[in-house]
């Protein structure tokens, strides 16, 4: 599973600002959300990778059991870094997809990174996580029973305007410290 994050408005905020008041909020903001995110599950760590006002988070999956365990947790990251950047000022979107991707502290590439990117792109152009068309497919079986109505997952995606699913951040925000 791979999340695709953009920091929205930095560039035009770095050229009309103090880029160093910037960093000051941003860097931090990002350091909370790494920790927290990277908390969430001791079992499996994820990889993060910072670049310019982008963030790439890739989480392991080695077997078909782990896929719905992966996403979930992906969303999580997602709203750590949501809830983090808002708090200091800054909105994100970005896009969740599932497939093969290579990732190492100096490189990312593959597929999955491709359509997470597309997504950020074509249909978060609000601030917002949208999810890949396989990962609610992925996902779908929860979301349609009536028993996880109490769920985290089902209180956390929220069908927009546009008919994507996104992830509704500030549903899991209420329990950060």
């Amino acid at each position: 599973a791979v999340l695709f994050l953009d920091l929205l408005g930095s560039r035009a905020a770095s050229r009309s600002s103090d880029p160093q008041e910037i960093l000051r909020r941003l860097y931090p903001a990002i350091k909370r959300a790494n920790a927290a995110g990277l908390g969430h599950d001791a079992d499996v760590v994820p990889q993060v990778v910072t670049f310019t006002d982008n963030v790439v988070v890739a989480w392991p999956v080695t077997h078909a059991r782990e896929h719905e365990s992966a996403i979930g947790s992906v969303l999580f990251m997602a709203s750590y870094y949501q809830y983090e950047l808002t708090r200091h000022g800054f909105f994100v979107r970005g896009g969740l997809a599932f497939g093969s991707l290579f990732v190492d502290p100096d490189f990312v590439y593959g597929p999955a990174l491709d359509e997470a990117y597309s997504i950020e792109q074509t249909h978060a152009i609000y601030p917002r996580v949208v999810l890949s068309d396989r990962v609610v497919e992925m996902i779908g079986g929860f979301l349609a029973d009536d028993d996880a109505a109490t769920s985290w997952e089902n209180g956390a995606l929220l069908r927009c305007a546009d008919e994507r699913l996104a992830l509704h951040w500030a549903m899991i925000s209420a329990a950060y410290p």
